[in-house]
């Protein structure tokens, strides 16, 4: 029997949250340093980022939008399961969301974490705040959908994807592919390894159904901790490339399954300076998104679960 028939049960998508206007900057910065005040000159360049990008995140706009078609999906396989969103630094925070479940007569959660790749710092931070206010409702059931970043519906829907935007290049030379992934602290280093080992797992899956000789893992949007990080960052894989005479890649953000902040600024604007430089000819997929292919697989693989 699938997990959806056996209570009344609530989807919960969970993420790391985003502001939905400038106002909204400084509290999410503050949120993201546990409430410790930011130093103003990361306000002011977090702010131009935004600003760069239309003034707002898009983040929440897309899990919504998402989170509905998800409920459609489930819908049309016969299974009804309202989907609510939990975020980590921002509205609607997760222990609020958590809360009106049950208000709602939740009696069984299913928690979608929006990430493909592990990483107790980020997914696992998502559950471990579901846990925590979970943990006053002991009546209430939680399960999770993680580590799905080797399901088949994720690897055809980005082998697709790449292959449609190949073709919009001009015929001749094979072009070199960018998959890339967050960077994340190598301390702990399990973590880290875990991380890498299903980034790297992700990538080779979808090379198998392309066929692409030439490829290269790299991370992105490293933050401002001292340490090191995992690499190598994508600016030093496009010098790498521009070195080698390359004139042309894509680049496929395959660690972030909705357009924001890491692709919209990080990408298409940070990225795309160097590219300049290099005179490399830089393009990028978008992100899955609302993809078809890949909400039904989110909801074939709930009902999957037992």
């Amino acid at each position: 029997m699938s997990i959806v028939k056996t209570g009344k049960t609530g989807i919960l998508l969970l993420g790391f949250g985003a502001p939905r206007n400038m106002a909204q900057v400084g509290p999410f910065i503050t949120h993201i340093f546990r409430g410790k005040n930011p130093p103003g000159q990361v306000i002011l360049e977090m702010k131009a980022r935004y600003q760069a990008i239309g003034g707002s995140s898009p983040y929440l706009a897309a899990t919504i939008t998402q989170g509905k078609k998800l409920e459609e999906s489930l819908r049309k396989l016969g299974q009804h399961a309202p989907v609510y969103l939990g975020m980590l630094h921002s509205e609607p925070f997760i222990a609020d969301t958590v809360d009106q479940m049950v208000r709602d007569g939740i009696e069984q959660i299913i928690g979608i974490t929006l990430a493909p790749f592990y990483s107790k710092v980020s997914t696992g931070a998502y559950q471990a705040e579901t846990e925590k206010r979970v943990n006053a409702y002991p009546q209430i059931k939680v399960d999770y959908l993680d580590h799905w970043h080797s399901q088949p519906f994720f690897i055809k829907a980005w082998a697709r994807k790449i292959t449609e935007v190949l073709q919009d290049f001009p015929p001749g030379a094979e072009v070199p592919l960018i998959f890339t992934a967050h960077s994340l602290p190598s301390d702990p280093p399990d973590d880290a390894a875990c991380y890498e080992k299903q980034f790297q797992e992700t990538v080779q899956l979808i090379i198998n159904k392309l066929a692409h000789k030439k490829f290269h893992l790299a991370y992105q949007s490293k933050g401002k901790r001292p340490g090191h990080w995992l690499g190598p960052q994508v600016e030093e894989m496009l010098d790498e490339l521009s070195a080698q005479g390359e004139k042309q890649a894509l680049i496929a953000p395959v660690g972030f399954i909705s357009d924001h902040m890491e692709t919209l600024y990080d990408l298409d604007i940070e990225l795309k300076k160097p590219a300049k430089l290099g005179k490399i000819d830089l393009r990028r997929t978008s992100a899955l998104n609302d993809d078809p292919e890949f909400i039904q697989g989110l909801a074939e693989l709930v009902l999957a679960m037992k």
